[in-house]
């Protein structure tokens, strides 16, 4: 934890007042390592509790229930707590920063690389920025995986158009990996540190689509024997031109 304010030591938080006088920012202090289930509150002294501010880092939280009220959690905020397992986020959350849950290869170097062991991700019923799909975290107007893991299934709908930065970092149980037709987008490491992942499968067709998925060398390179297929002859063509010196392409169908 690196915010100052004031302490709840029953409730191991911090708390600092919002610039408005009339909200709190929290983050979680000193929690023993008994303790599995994190609850973060949305109320202090009368107060409505609005942000999920600061850095935690625990090895023991495994379950994050986000309480009604919260509305920004901080990007990096969890993504030093290695055991996460479920998440639970409320109707009342807005924002949610980049890496929030997962550590991403720009925040720290290889000391913070971790196994991504979440299970489950719950978005409250009636929260119109962010929703959960096939073990996604979707960003629902962008319509971007925020976050991933090893049980995952892309949802298919045309609801997702681009897999976001590090949304899949450090699964380390995915093999297979299917970009259904409406992807156009892998962010940055989208799949980093993924050491077991072996294919990809690029369904859109180029020719037909009038598309190509765009990636960096990073999100390429992240399984080390990892093969990405395409549909037909003009896309192996164009994509082997485009970025065949990252990775290696073949005619393939899932």
């Amino acid at each position: 934890d690196d915010m100052e304010g004031e302490s709840d030591a029953e409730k191991y938080m911090s708390y600092t007042l919002n610039d408005d006088g009339k909200s709190y920012s929290v983050c979680p202090v000193g929690l023993p390592d008994v303790i599995k289930e994190l609850v973060i509150p949305g109320e202090y002294k009368g107060l409505p509790v609005t942000k999920i501010q600061g850095k935690f880092f625990d090895h023991s939280i495994e379950t994050i229930i986000i309480s009604e009220g919260i509305k920004e959690i901080s990007g990096g905020f969890f993504y030093r707590c290695s055991n996460i397992k479920n998440i639970y986020i409320p109707a009342s959350v807005i924002y949610i920063g980049r890496g929030a849950f997962n550590s991403r290869p720009t925040m720290g170097g290889h000391g913070f690389i971790k196994s991504n062991v979440i299970e489950k991700i719950v978005v409250a019923e009636g929260n119109p920025y962010y929703h959960v799909d096939g073990n996604c975290l979707i960003e629902t107007k962008s319509k971007k995986i925020i976050l991933g893991c090893n049980s995952s299934v892309i949802p298919d709908d045309g609801s997702v158009k681009s897999i976001g930065e590090a949304a899949f970092a450090n699964c380390h149980l995915i093999e297979t990996i299917v970009l259904p037709k409406s992807i156009i987008e892998l962010e940055h490491a989208a799949f980093y540190n993924c050491d077991n992942l072996k294919q990809v499968y690029i369904t859109s067709s180029v020719s037909k689509d009038k598309k190509i998925v765009n990636f960096d060398e990073e999100t390429v390179g992240s399984g080390p024997k990892c093969i990405f297929y395409v549909p037909d002859a003009e896309s192996l063509e164009i994509y082997s031109k485009v970025f065949g010196l990252y990775t290696d392409f073949e005619i393939g169908i899932p």
